[in-house]
């Protein structure tokens, strides 16, 4: 198997219900807003 694997650039990916780019200056309001919730960060237990 080729271990030839490298990007180049963010992957861009797109389905209908997901659209997966990179994270840009005007998304750190919403990702701060997300991270901060305790409910996102708690530690999962098993």
């Amino acid at each position: 198997m080729s271990q030839d694997f490298s990007l180049s650039s963010f992957p861009y990916l797109e389905t209908k219900r997901l659209w997966l780019r990179q994270a840009t200056q005007e998304d750190v309001e919403a990702l701060f807003a997300v991270f901060s919730d305790p409910k996102v960060t708690r530690k999962c237990s098993f």
